[in-house]
Order: structure tokens, then C-alpha cells, then sequence
């Protein structure tokens, strides 16, 4: 058996002054430490390499020549010349790097002969790295501390206290109860140092001020920020909102985001804690808070144990996560109490539950301040309009009540947050409209409405539900839905929306799971249309109005945004679709189209899926030879504002969204014709009704455009609802349920164009060097994106024609070096699909096995930017980015783009 002791007759035993192999093994891995090895003869040691890597590597070399350096162990101490019996030292010298010496007890003491030959330095006491051992019996040595005997004693002790502890059989019950009072005994007083480190944070703020709220919480903080730093305070505000942010407002200077990372987007309460001691490592003068708490044993933590705030507000207290807080309204509300202070000041704007606020501020002896809705009702438009946003009345009203608590005038507190405000992500904004293949787009950001009455009140806030098919026939209304797989329910809700509440000309689906969310859409269609008719027997009975049933369709088709089936609906469309292609025709030119479309315009046709009569349509000559009339005949006109950032769109697409338009046209007028019929009883109701459903079904799933790749940019989003509409039109782009995932960079595109308009209007400054700044700025904005770079490009262009100065013009031309690169780059990037090759999906699988070792990583990564943060050692522009840069590595994908680098 190899490394079995083995008695060897020469030596009178087994050897035990010369190291196993099993000794090698068991040399230590951490710290280069000798060990010894005791026989009756002297000490034998043994030092490993001092390299941690060699050690390690050693293991399993030695591992691996076990039983050829056993053997050879055996054939020295059986060979009988010297050079022979060195060579297991040596050998295991030259491999692995390990000194073996050998020491006598004393310098007199007898040892065999064959004991020399072994090593080849026996007698030299510079073979221990310790020195010679002290003589037994020395009187100096009995004086003497024996270090070497010292440290084994306490290595022997160690081993075999680490053996006791680890064992399940030697542990008695009363070293278990010390073992367990030493426990609990660390995991109190850890705790209690956590908690007196939050106290000396929260004592060093001289200003706190927390928020909740069922909605409008992370915009009132917003507010509240813009109030305090407008009046020259130092403020850290937490909020979460869209994303989980923290916000620094130096005084004299722009307030600034940093992301808050979240290991794998989970919020705890240990955030807050994290937050509150960065705001006092910075020196705030105000910190302000977002609680994000839903249980209310958490909320009391925070509030009454960790914050004590000396001001709260309140926005409301609707009804939400029943789940959790509920069942009921008033258990909500309960819950949310929980929030109000001891002792504090209490500033709130709910209505329905102030009741239930005022009992619980007065068992807390906290004075309570109410904002009436009346308040928000006497706002000014002008005063709503000073906001860069659409801020919700209700939430101006309750921070301007904070500004009186505060002693500051109402008016310079409404002022001052319009001037100071920092908007969130999410908040209901319109941004600039751009042009994009001849049809323009302005886009309104409504992603943080989640559920049904806030998504319905933007919806009426911005007048969609007003947008006209007869006064505006160029006017289009799209939805960008991002979807998440993780958010089911609420994709259950967005479907019945987008079937019930809402009219528009496509829905473009973006974001994860898109086939569930289709299959939901399916079955709130099928369940809207199950109550929904178009003729009823009693239409048709005496006495019934008959023109009801086609007042019942014309609705059902202005759901769908489809007209009525006219040549006038037709030729005002096709002069539109045109427009897209910068070309105009005349009213003459237009009416030899009157005839080709007189067939489509009759009702007369077979009931066919919708993409087949699209495609019977395009086949048809006389239909396509007028359209080619009207090409041949338009004339080039003049570009309109905004600018072209690509290119005007093709005679292709004009001819596609003329046949989809005909096609529409007419089966609408097959409908309008089957409910003649069916009213004159020559088709049955029962059928009638089954030809609409069936024929509305097809029209409204033709209205979705899947964009399936869920890593798609946003440019390449901004590209798919350009197609998604005819030529010419200006649409209002609306963004609903959801802001993160793929809908996040599609938000940016935006925020980056409404920079560089911002950027742009400074050209007209009167003062050269704020144009100069203005242009510096454009060439350094490095995030721009295809719509932001194509309008700065068109915009230099024309300030290029300008009689400018030397320095003007320098900075011009350099500007527009740089957003023509970018620009081109971006549109180099709208048709790069995302390849998922069989090594990005091995990098997947991958990534989610090691993940959680890469979670400590960023979680290391964030404290260690936040640390440099304070101690200056970062700007805060680079703790943003930086911050920014491991928020996205945490969404995923990052060992993928690793192994593409």
C-alpha cells in the first residue's frame, strides 16, 4: 500500500526522522510557517515555499506522484550509499521547492551513522530556519522561554479545539450553552453597534424629512429636493421612482443622480440604513426619504426606531398592495399611518382617510397639516406651466404647504421648485417632436402609470382621447407597451386596456414575454367582443331606431381609428401619406383615383383575413397604376419642421400604407353593408354580429407590431413605430405600463434629445460664448442615439450658414465632426440584430450558475465607489457613472459581453 509504514531493517524501524508523503500533504496552505517533526533523535523540519500558488499547486502534485515519492521515501532508507539515500530530499527540493532539515537535540548526543547520510547538512544548525534547539538540561536554557515549544503547544491546542468544536458526538451541553451565549452574545452587540451608528448618522442631519404615500410620493420628494436646494441647503434625498436614486444638491451647483444598486433588484431595509450614513459622511443639511416599506412592522422600524423625522408628508392613501397592507381601504390607510411621527409635524393632501390621520396624530402628539384639494385646484396655469414637466397639481399644493411650515412665501416656495426640480424617469412629460422617415413622432412618457386609473388619467391629460378622425386626419395616436415577465398581473391589466379603454392606430409590444401578453390581449378581446353588438333583434322590431345599429359601428370603428369608407376619407389620407415623401398632388390629380378605389369602396367583397385583401388589393393593376400616377405626377415641396433625422420615406411604403388603408376602408363598408342586410332581414342578426366580431378581431390584432428581441435598442424602437404608421402623419407617441428593461433605453433616447434641443436653442443667444459653450457641449455628449444626433445635425447645418467668428466657427465645424460620427453609428445600428449564437447562450447558462459570486462583486464594487465619493477621492459625475455602469451589469448579460470584448 503505498505510503504505508514499513519497517526497514537497516534503519531499525520505520523512518520516522524522514517526512511521509502524507507529511508533505499536510503542510499548511495559508502562510509559508514550518512545520516539525519529532523522533527520538532530534527535530526534523520542513518549510514550504514561500510562493501561496506554488503551495497550492503542490497539493495536487504531489497528490498525483504519491505513490512514486512513497516508493522512493522507501528505496533511500534501504540504500546504503549516501548520495543514494539523499535523493527523496533533493528530489523533493528540485520539484516542489520544500527544505527538509534535520536538528539534534544537543550537540553531544550520539546518533546512528546511517542518520547522517540522509541529510546532507545533519550537524549545520542553519538547517532549521528557527536555529539549533536549545541543550536539554542547560542552566541557561532552563531560564530561557522556548518560543518553538510555545507556538506548537498553542498550534496543538488550536487543532484540537477546532476538532472539538466541529464534532457532533464530544461537545457537551454546557460548552454548547457557552458556545450559544457566545453567539448571541456577538449577534448583540453587532446589532447594537448597527443601531448606534444609525443614531450618530441621524443625530449628525440637522434636517430630516420623510415621504409616503400611495401615489405621487417619489415626485413630492422631487419637489421637496428642488425647494430646499433652491433655498441654498445641502440635500441628499433617496427616492426611488422609476429607478432607485440618490440625489446630491450642492449649493451653487446642478443637483446630481446616482443610481442606488439593488443585488438583483431587491430593495431592503438596510438601504435606508446605507443611505442615511452616506448623507452624514457627506454633511447634508436636509436629507429627505422615500419610504419603500410595505410592511408595517418595517415602516415602524424605520420611522420610529431608525428616522424619527422632524417633518413627514403624506400624499394619499388609496387603495393598493391589499396583499400586504389589506384587505380593505382603511387597513391601507392604517398601514400608512404608521409613517406619522412622534411628536413631528404631519403635512398631508389625502381626503378620505384624514380622519383616521387626525386620531392617530393626536394619540402621537403630532400637529397635523392638511393641503385641501382646493389648494391644487387655485394653481394658476401659468404657475403649472414654470414646470420643465407635467407635475400633478396635488403635489405642487403639498409642498408649497411644507414651504409655510418651513416660513417660506408659497409663491417663492412654487418658484423655487419650478427653477430647481429635478424630474424623475417616469414623470408624465411630452418630449420634442422629431421627424423620422417622414412621419413625426412626439413621444409622451406615461411608463410609471401601472395600473388602469393612473394610466387613464394621463391618457385624458394629454387630450389622446380627443384626437379627431374627421378634423385630424393626420393626426395618429401609437402606444409603446413595455412588458415584463415578471410583472404578470400586470400585463393581465394592460391587455384589457389597450381592448377597452383606449383607440389607437398601432400598439407597438416591446420588453419580455410578449407571447403571454399577446395571448392576454387575445383573451380581453375575446371577452370585450362577447358583449359587444352590433344588431339586436329588437333593432329590427317596430318601433326600434334603425339608425342605431350604424351609429353602433361607426364607434366600433373609430375604436380602431378607421373612418368612414369614403373617396373624401381616402383622398385626404393619400395627400397626407404624400406629404411623408416631401412631394404634394393636386385635387385633380387625386380624383383618378376615385374610380380603381370605387371597387374596394362598395362592400362588395369576400370576407378574407385582413393581410390577404391587403395583398388582393396590391395586385390589383387599376388600383396600382393610379397609385403610380400619383407618384409621377407629385411634386417636390419644401421640408417642414422638425428636421429629417434620416431620410424621407419611400414610394414603397407610400404604396403599402395606401393598399392598408384600402383595405381597411373596405371592410368597413362590408360591414356597413351586411347591417343594411341584416336590417332589411336578409341576413340573420345572429351572423351579422359573428361577421364583426370576426372582422374586428382581424383589424385590431393587425394594429400590433412585436418588436420580439427584448435587447433591442432604443433607436431600433423609435425605427419599428415610425414603420408602425403611414407616411406623413404626426403621431403622439405614448409609452405605457412599464419603464424598466427595454423600455429603459428607449426612455434615453428621448432624454437625450430633449438635452440637445435644450442645447440647440442656445445657438440663438445673442452672447457668442454662450453659443460657443452651447456647441462645446453638443461635440462632448457622447449618449446621444439616432433622433438626438440627426436633429442637432440638420440644426448645424443651418447654423453653419450664419456669418460666424473665427472661434464660433471653429467650434461649429468640430461639433459637427462629432454628432456626424455618432450619427452615422446610430444608423449603422438600426438594422444590427442581437445574434444569440450557441456562445452567447452558453454564457447565459453560465452567468446565472455563478451570478451570485458576481452579486459580491458589485456589491463590493458600489460600496467602494460610495466610500470614494466622500472621501473625494471620485467626482460625483464619475460615482454616477460608475454607479450607473454596475446597475446595468446587474440586469444581466454581462459574461456575454465579456466574451464578445
Amino acid at each position: 500500500v503505498p505510503g504505508e509504514r514499513v519497517f526497514v531493517r537497516a534503519e531499525g524501524g520505520w523512518g520516522r526522522y524522514l517526512p511521509t508523503v502524507d507529511d508533505l500533504l499536510a503542510l499548511p496552505l495559508i502562510g509559508d510557517r514550518p512545520v516539525r517533526l519529532y523522533s527520538a533523535f532530534g527535530a526534523t523540519t520542513i518549510t514550504p515555499p514561500a510562493n501561496p500558488i506554488r503551495r497550492l499547486l503542490n497539493r495536487a502534485r504531489l497528490a498525483w506522484r504519491y505513490a512514486e515519492l512513497a516508493q522512493l521515501r522507501l528505496d533511500c532508507l534501504a540504500a546504503d550509499e549516501p548520495r543514494e539515500r539523499r535523493r527523496f530530499i533533493e528530489r523533493v527540493h528540485a520539484l516542489f521547492g520544500i527544505r527538509i532539515a534535520f536538528a539534534p537535540f544537543a550537540d553531544d548526543m550520539p546518533q546512528p551513522p546511517r542518520l547522517a547520510t540522509l541529510f546532507a547538512e545533519a550537524r549545520d544548525a542553519a538547517g532549521s530556519p528557527r536555529g539549533r534547539l536549545p541543550a536539554v538540561g542547560a542552566a541557561a536554557g532552563a531560564m530561557a522561554i522556548d518560543f518553538d515549544a510555545l507556538f506548537d503547544a498553542v498550534n496543538d491546542l488550536l487543532a484540537d479545539s477546532t476538532g472539538y468544536l466541529l464534532s457532533w458526538a464530544e461537545g457537551t451541553q454546557g460548552a454548547l450553552a457557552l458556545f450559544l451565549a457566545g453567539v448571541v452574545t456577538l449577534f448583540i452587540a453587532r446589532a447594537r453597534l448597527r443601531l448606534w451608528r444609525i443614531s450618530r448618522a441621524r443625530r449628525h442631519i440637522p434636517l430630516t424629512i420623510g415621504g409616503w404615500g400611495t401615489r405621487g410620493k417619489s415626485g413630492t420628494e422631487r419637489l421637496k429636493a428642488g425647494l430646499l436646494h433652491g433655498l441654498g441647503y445641502d440635500v441628499v434625498v433617496k427616492t426611488t421612482g422609476c429607478e432607485a436614486m440618490l440625489m446630491h444638491s450642492v449649493p451653487g451647483r446642478l443637483p446630481l443622480e446616482i443610481f442606488i444598486y439593488r443585488p438583483y433588484d431587491k430593495a431592503t431595509i438596510w438601504e435606508q440604513r446605507d443611505t442615511l450614513q452616506l448623507a452624514s459622511a457627506l454633511d447634508a443639511e436636509v436629507f429627505l426619504w422615500e419610504c419603500m416599506a410595505l410592511n408595517p412592522r418595517y415602516v415602524a422600524l424605520l420611522q420610529h426606531e431608525w428616522m424619527t423625522d422632524d417633518l413627514v408628508t403624506l400624499t394619499n392613501a388609496y387603495p393598493d398592495h391589499e396583499d400586504v397592507q389589506g384587505p380593505a381601504g382603511e387597513d391601507v390607510a392604517r398601514v400608512i399611518g404608521e409613517f406619522i411621527p412622534r411628536n413631528a409635524r404631519l403635512i398631508t393632501s389625502e381626503v378620505n382617510f384624514l380622519p383616521l390621520f387626525e386620531q392617530i396624530c393626536r394619540q402621537r402628539g403630532t400637529r397635523m397639516v392638511a393641503s385641501s384639494p382646493l389648494d391644487a385646484e387655485l394653481l394658476a396655469d401659468d404657475l403649472l406651466a414654470l414646470f420643465p414637466y407635467q407635475e400633478h397639481p396635488r403635489n405642487i399644493a403639498l409642498v408649497s404647504t411644507l414651504a409655510k411650515e418651513l416660513r417660506v412665501d408659497p409663491m417663492l416656495a412654487i418658484h423655487t421648485m419650478a427653477a430647481n426640480v429635478v424630474p424623475d424617469l417616469g414623470v408624465l412629460q411630452t418630449y420634442p417632436a422629431v421627424r423620422l422617415r417622414g412621419r413625426v413622432l412626439e413621444f409622451v412618457n406615461g411608463m410609471s402609470a401601472n395600473e388602469r386609473a393612473g394610466f387613464l388619467n394621463n391618457w385624458h391629460r394629454v387630450g389622446l382621447e380627443d384626437v379627431s378622425l374627421v378634423e385630424t386626419p393626420g393626426r395618429a395616436v401609437l402606444t409603446v407597451v413595455n412588458n415584463r415577465a415578471d410583472r404578470v398581473p400586470r400585463s393581465e391589466i394592460f391587455a384589457r386596456i389597450l381592448v377597452e379603454d383606449v383607440a389607437a392606430d398601432a400598439h407597438v409590444l416591446i420588453g419580455t414575454n410578449l407571447g403571454g401578453l399577446q395571448g392576454y390581449i387575445r383573451t380581453a378581446l375575446d371577452a370585450a367582443l362577447a358583449e359587444r353588438r352590433i344588431l339586436s333583434p329588437a333593432d329590427r322590431a317596430p318601433g326600434g331606431d334603425p339608425q342605431q345599429p350604424r351609429r353602433r359601428l361607426a364607434t366600433e370603428m373609430t375604436r380602431l381609428r378607421i373612418p368612414a369608407p369614403t373617396f373624401e376619407s381616402l383622398s385626404a389620407r393619400l395627400r397626407i401619406y404624400l406629404g411623408g415623401l416631401e412631394r404634394s398632388v393636386s385635387e385633380g390629380d387625386l380624383a383618378t383615383v376615385a374610380g380603381p378605389a370605387s371597387r374596394w369602396l362598395s362592400g362588395r367583397i369576400d370576407a378574407l383575413p385582413f393581410e390577404t385583401l391587403v395583398s388582393r388589393i396590391a395586385a390589383d393593376t387599376p388600383w396600382r397604376l393610379a397609385l403610380d400616377h400619383l407618384l409621377h405626377v407629385a411634386t417636390p415641396r419644401a421640408e417642414e419642421s422638425p428636421p429629417e433625422v434620416l431620410g424621407p420615406a419611400e414610394e414603397a411604403t407610400f404604396r403599402d400604407a395606401a393598399d392598408r388603408l384600402l383595405a381597411r376602408l373596405a371592410l368597413h363598408a362590408r360591414l356597413q353593408r351586411q347591417v343594411e342586410a341584416a336590417m332589411a332581414g336578409e341576413l340573420p342578426v345572429d351572423r351579422c354580429n359573428a361577421e364583426f366580431h370576426n372582422t374586428f378581431r382581424a383589424l385590431f390584432l393587425a394594429r400590433l407590431v412585436v418588436v420580439d428581441d427584448a435587447g433591442a435598442t432604443g433607436d431600433q424602437i423609435i425605427d419599428a413605430c415610425a414603420r408602425a404608421l403611414p407616411p406623413g402623419v404626426r403621431a403622439t407617441v405614448m409609452g405605457i405600463q412599464n419603464i424598466k428593461g427595454t423600455g429603459l433605453d428607449f426612455i434615453y433616447r428621448w432624454v437625450a434629445l430633449d438635452k440637445v434641443v435644450g442645447l440647440l436653442r442656445q445657438l440663438d443667444a445673442p452672447a457668442q460664448h454662450t453659443r460657443v459653450e452651447a456647441l462645446r457641449a453638443l461635440a462632448g455628449t457622447t449618449d446621444l442615439g439616432l433622433v438626438a444626433s440627426g436633429t442637432a445635425r440638420a440644426r448645424l447645418v443651418a447654423h453653419g450658414k450664419r456669418n460666424l467668428d473665427a472661434e464660433e466657427r471653429g467650434a461649429l465645424d468640430h461639433a459637427r465632426r462629432q454628432i456626424e460620427e455618432r450619427h452615422r453609428h446610430a444608423a449603422d445600428g438600426l438594422g444590427r440584430q442581437a445574434e444569440r449564437s450557441a456562445l452567447s447562450r452558453l454564457a447565459d447558462f453560465v452567468e446565472d450558475a455563478v451570478d451570485f459570486i458576481d452579486v459580491l462583486r458589485r456589491t463590493r464594487r458600489a460600496r467602494q465607489v460610495m466610500d470614494d465619493l466622500v472621501h473625494e477621492r471620485i467626482s460625483h459625475d464619475r460615482a454616477a457613472i460608475e454607479m450607473r455602469a454596475i446597475n446595468a451589469r446587474g440586469k444581466g448579460g454581462w459574461l456575454a459581453k465579456k466574451l464578445r470584448a
